[in-house]
């Protein structure tokens, strides 16, 4: 029996995923909905898939059994965040102004309150609704709690919000301490991490920072046996991140110890569905021969009509900035220590690194050329030259190597000398050698400088991986443990970020008035250097 069959089994019926999980039926209901004007249509941005940040405000939906919200009312003034991702989602949403006398909706969403909001929301419930209160004030908890019971609902559960309600990143189920502060452990870095956890197991975490709400089940609220669950085996939290490309949330599960247990992964999108089965197929590609250590048992499942990735958490601490701050070598030799390991093919055929050049450098160029809504003249130069600057790795003769894509924290987990990595969403089965490797670089630079600016982040990156950096030697010593010739090793480094810039540029509605990306400032700094080398 492998490790995934045994993971599989030990899970079976109780796993983060049977109460995190999210359901294609949702997509189904939205594309059939009449629309507002009654055209029968789905609506005129049916087309437009939100993205994970357009969302994230409804990740609670996750805490549910069942994570379809139907139709929505809500009470209060709702944060405009908060009612674009309920736009997004639900079948429809009424405000509290639009909603229609004598009837009933499948969620009620009270920005804030307590047993009177609870008054106004029932005759509002539909019989198997759902209750979702935003902010609950400390006082009178106690007494809204035992009014939902006494009018049937199942046991109301509280979740605290991290760092806030508008940002949060993470929900921990307040009835679990042991389990939230394991969930905590996941999510934080350094010291203010042990503060939490501390203030949690207390009952006094409301007293650092974030919010707490409220979510209910009316009587009869009945799941669909697909995704059924026990009603008392919830996720300890949920991890909901908020980046542009994020299209999943993370359901914890914990053992009664405490303990993580397990993590499931549900695609908030019919696009984050895909990434998710792509991210299992690259662990099966790992794990088949059990060549390499530190993979995750890993389970990919449908459930509901969408695809969840079921794995074993792992094991040690996060390699945060905090930790790599602590003793920066030992986290650099670890991570290439592990990265020497990878599965290589040393040498490939020439139309197979042909087709492999054009994917990857070809698809990056293309994803900048199409991204941001106007056209860019100093990034459309910087592609051009890169293209030809790295033309030579065509026909370099450079060995097959599996990328994890995304090496870095909060995918990184220390155990000792032992590393454990997570997150394969981006891997490729076929990549270019050192992209991990660069990559990993760059962010052990940003940990130990901590640049408040694209600049100083260059600057920091330069330090440790370039020509005299702290972390050179160990680039070249990986480069030739993989076959890499070291006349290749910069325009390896160019690709690595060149393709880096590329993978955060994936919005096309993105503002050019923002910011310019790490990412992009040290791709455009290393263009230019090779470009004035050889001229």
């Amino acid at each position: 029996m492998s490790a995934a069959e045994r993971l599989t089994n030990e899970l079976a019926g109780r796993t983060a995923a049977d109460a995190a999980l999210a359901m294609a039926e949702l997509e189904r209901r939205r594309a059939l909905a009449p629309a507002p004007d009654g055209d029968g249509g789905g609506g005129g941005d049916g087309d437009v898939e939100p993205t994970g940040v357009e969302t994230c405000a409804a990740d609670w939906r996750f805490l549910l059994p069942d994570a379809d919200l139907g139709h929505v009312a809500i009470l209060g003034r709702p944060r405009p965040e908060l009612l674009r991702s309920l736009e997004a989602v639900a079948a429809t949403v009424a405000p509290e102004d639009e909603i229609e006398p004598g009837r009933t909706y499948d969620t009620v969403v009270a920005v804030r309150g307590g047993r009177r909001t609870v008054a106004r929301a029932l005759p509002l419930l539909a019989p198997a609704g759902v209750l979702r209160i935003e902010r609950v004030k400390r006082l009178g908890r106690r007494s809204l709690m035992d009014l939902l019971r006494a009018q049937g609902f199942s046991p109301p559960e509280l979740y605290w919000h991290r760092p806030n309600l508008a940002r949060t990143t993470v929900l921990v189920r307040l009835r679990d301490r042991s389990g939230g502060a394991a969930v905590l452990r996941l999510a934080r870095s350094g010291p203010k991490r042990v503060v939490e956890q501390r203030l949690l197991r207390a009952g006094a975490v409301e007293l650092g920072a974030g919010a707490v709400s409220l979510l209910a089940l009316a009587p009869g609220y009945s799941p669909l046996p697909a995704v059924a669950a026990p009603a008392a085996d919830v996720p300890a939290g949920l991890l909901t991140p908020r980046f542009a490309a994020s299209q999943a949330v993370i359901g914890v599960a914990t053992s009664a110890d405490g303990r993580l247990k397990a993590v499931a992964k549900v695609p908030r999108t019919p696009r984050g569905s895909r990434l998710v089965a792509r991210e299992g197929a690259a662990l099966d590609a790992l794990t088949n021969d059990g060549r390499l250590d530190g993979v995750p048992a890993h389970e990919l499942t449908t459930r509901g009509g969408r695809t969840v990735l079921l794995e074993a958490a792992a094991t040690g601490l996060p390699l945060d900035p905090h930790r790599v701050r602590t003793d920066p070598m030992s986290a650099l030799e670890t991570g290439m220590d592990w990265l020497d390991a990878m599965p290589t093919v040393p040498t490939v055929p020439d139309f197979v690194a042909d087709l492999r050049h054009d994917r990857l450098i070809g698809g990056a160029a293309g994803r900048l050329r199409s991204a941001g809504p106007t056209h860019d003249p100093v990034r459309a130069a910087a592609v051009a030259t890169t293209l030809e600057l790295l033309e030579p790795l065509r026909t370099a003769g450079l060995p097959d190597v599996f990328e994890h894509g995304d090496f870095s924290h909060p995918n990184l987990f220390v155990d000792g000398d032992h590393l454990s990595v997570i997150d394969w969403e981006h891997a490729l089965q076929h990549g270019l050698p050192l992209h991990d490797a660069f990559f990993f670089c760059g962010y052990l630079s940003q940990a130990v400088d901590r640049p408040t600016d694209p600049g100083a982040a260059v600057d920091a990156y330069l330090r440790a991986a370039g020509t005299h950096g702290w972390a050179r030697a160990w680039i070249e010593r990986h480069a030739e443990r993989m076959g890499v010739e070291r006349r290749h090793l910069r325009m390896l480094e160019l690709s690595s970020w060149f393709r880096a810039t590329a993978r955060v540029e994936r919005d096309p509605r993105r503002s050019d008035s923002r910011p310019l990306h790490r990412n992009e400032a040290i791709w455009r700094v290393l263009v230019d250097e090779m470009r004035r080398a050889g001229s």
